[in-house]
């Protein structure tokens, strides 16, 4: 009997080995499977990552705070190379946009390798808050800083804080209508390095607000009952009496328009920022971000209370007090709306720590039907740490 060819055996070999191939259904379903997989486990992720930098950042503010302390326990004062009312003044918030972050540092971190005088030509970044009518000032006020020292004592100080690089970054305007940093200190010139800020874990600048030592007395409005005040204003300039904040001290980064890594617009989305915000307004909600909750004036009674632009704080929230823009890159952001839902119209007034916006004519109360508080500025997503005696 004859054998059957090689060529009659390959294709019942070939078929016996062939395995069967995935039906349409099957490979949708394994699709389906993995999409679905994805869904859950990426925002997951997402989440982590965004609790894993709020954590960050809490620290991160609570080890400048620590340090701003420990400079006041020396130095019995609280840090900051120009006063506040240095910063406060218009010619810093319309014109040089130097930041309360950056005067903190100058203190805290030094570096300072020359005060006043020419441009020693050493790569040093020449800090001031003057210009304009205060422009004299700069040759014998400003600071040479050298960031390679920051961190380290030298003649003109002694170094207390020394920030991680990746939270110490350079805001760089990238034209006159697109800024970091509004002002000139945000201005490179001819590719000079400009003063690094503060930054949090998600790349926003940190916002520093510190209280003005030299006012003293009661905090009251300044001739009726709401209205300007002695604790806010938006500028030092030709103000008397004198407040004990002022929103010129951040005005360069309150009003950016693309403000640190995310890009964001704080002029036009903050509650601080003037697109859409009166300076009345911001200066309201300036004292509704910075009074603190105990002991505020007048409040009236649980079904009476007194309205919410009418009542005003007795101290601040702290002698100083650092805010992070939290996960949305704006500070008080006007689209959050848990915190956007405590008050009502454009000014984020101290009185909503105790007035329901609900009924403005009562106190929050709790379950026991007993007045309440709310911090109205922690129920948006910004972080606010404050100390300081």
């Amino acid at each position: 009997m004859s054998q059957p060819s090689s060529l009659q055996s390959r294709p019942r070999n070939a078929h016996a080995n062939q395995r069967p191939a995935f039906s349409l259904i099957e490979l949708l379903v394994v699709m389906f499977i993995i999409v679905l997989v994805i869904s859950i486990v990426v925002p997951a992720l997402a989440k982590v990552r965004k609790t894993t930098k709020i954590a960050a950042t809490e620290a991160f503010m609570s080890n400048i705070l620590n340090s701003s302390l420990s400079f006041q326990n020396d130095e019995r004062r609280l840090p900051g190379r120009y006063s506040v009312r240095d910063m406060g003044n218009d010619d810093n918030g319309n014109t040089r946009g130097m930041s309360m972050a950056e005067n903190v540092m100058v203190d805290l971190g030094s570096g300072i390798a020359q005060v006043g005088g020419a441009d020693p030509g050493t790569g040093a970044i020449a800090v001031h808050p003057f210009g304009g009518s205060s422009s004299s000032r700069i040759s014998q006020e400003a600071c040479w800083i050298d960031t390679g020292l920051i961190g380290q004592s030298t003649r003109n100080g002694k170094g207390y804080f020394t920030p991680d690089p990746k939270y110490f970054i350079q805001q760089v305007n990238a034209s006159a209508t697109t800024t970091k940093q509004a002002g000139s200190s945000g201005d490179s010139d001819n590719g000079k390095p400009t003063f690094p800020d503060l930054v949090d874990a998600f790349g926003q600048p940190l916002v520093i607000w510190v209280e003005d030592e030299t006012v003293v007395g009661r905090i009251k409005f300044d001739s009726s009952n709401s209205g300007p005040n002695n604790f806010a204003r938006i500028t030092s300039t030709g103000n008397d009496p004198p407040a004990r904040h002022y929103w010129n001290a951040n005005a360069c980064f309150l009003e950016a328009n693309s403000l640190g890594k995310l890009n964001t617009d704080a002029k036009a989305e903050s509650l601080l920022g003037s697109g859409g915000a009166s300076a009345e307004e911001r200066a309201r909600t300036l004292m509704g971000l910075l009074g603190s909750l105990a002991g505020p004036s007048d409040l009236g009674s649980p079904t009476a209370a007194t309205p919410a632009n009418q009542i005003i704080p007795t101290a601040s929230r702290g002698k100083i007090t650092i805010m992070s823009a939290g996960a949305d890159g704006i500070y008080l952001n006007k689209g959050d709306g848990r915190g956007r839902a405590q008050f009502l119209n454009n000014a984020m007034d101290y009185g909503y720590n105790f007035v329901d916006p609900g009924s403005p004519n009562k106190l929050r109360l709790d379950d026991a039907g007993k007045p309440t508080t709310l911090d109205v500025a922690k129920a948006f997503d910004d972080q606010i740490v404050s100390g300081g005696s």
